[in-house]
Formats: C-alpha cells, sequence, structure tokens
C-alpha cells in the first residue's frame, strides 16, 4: 500500500495564526508557495492559502496591519498520518474538492500533501510506464 510519506513534500514552511497576514503573504512569495500550514494552541489545524491572501488583498483588508492570519485561514484542515493510504487521501480530496492535506506526527508537521505533489507523483509513474512499455516493444 502507497502511503502518504512517499509522494508529500517534507517539512514544509508553517505559520502562527497570531502572525499578521502580511507576513505570511511576504513568506508566501518569499518561498514561492500556494500552502500555508497553520498552528494553533491546539496543533496544527489551520491552512492558509493564496486564494485566502488574495480575496483578503481583493476586499481591502490585507493593508489594514489588524488582520491575521487566523482571520482568513481554514480553521479545519485535513490532518492524517504519514502512514495514511495515498488511495484513501486521495478519495478524500476528490469527494470534498480540497486540495491538500497536512501530515502531522506527535503534534509535529511533518509533510504537507497538495493536488500538484499529486500531478506531479502520477506523471512520473506515467512516464515511468511510458518508458517501460516502449522498451518492451
Amino acid at each position: 500500500m502507497k502511503t502518504i510519506k512517499s509522494v508529500m513534500t517534507n517539512f514544509p514552511y508553517s505559520i502562527e495564526i497570531e502572525n499578521h497576514l502580511r507576513s505570511a503573504k511576504r513568506m508566501m512569495e518569499q518561498f514561492k508557495i500556494h500552502h500555508l500550514p497553520v498552528k494553533s494552541a491546539e496543533g496544527y489545524t489551520g491552512l492558509l492559502t493564496e486564494r485566502d491572501v488574495q480575496l483578503a488583498a481583493d476586499l481591502g483588508i490585507m493593508d489594514s496591519g489588524e488582520i491575521l492570519v487566523g482571520d482568513v485561514c481554514r480553521k479545519d484542515a485535513y490532518v492524517v498520518s504519514s502512514e495514511a493510504s495515498l488511495a484513501d487521501v486521495l478519495e478524500y480530496l476528490a469527494q470534498t474538492h480540497d486540495d491538500s492535506v497536512l501530515v502531522v506526527e506527535n503534534h509535529k508537521l511533518v509533510g504537507i500533501f497538495t493536488t500538484t505533489d499529486a500531478c506531479r507523483y502520477y506523471a512520473k509513474e506515467l512516464r515511468e510506464r511510458e518508458d517501460g512499455g516502449s522498451q518492451e516493444s
């Protein structure tokens, strides 16, 4: 069984829920990331996406300086262990139309899995199958 551990992005950047949204935006731009796990007192349960940041900018609330990550992030992120089945995670993402999963072990963030990770994985798998198939012909 293929697990999420084998396809996730290891040790992603994260941010505290009390940080200012402008800090999160700078961080996302600096590291060229679209998803930022959010840590609260309860652990890693939130997720800030590039879309959340863009919406705040479109609404004109980004520059107020008072808007915190916790004001705009999704607070119910899907969290799994690194041993979660890739098939189960993909099925969940398809059913919910979510685009990411936080991977947590012992209350510590160890990875993130996004639809981009899924596309990279399956593109590689398809190329390997095509290359193997052409060599057998």
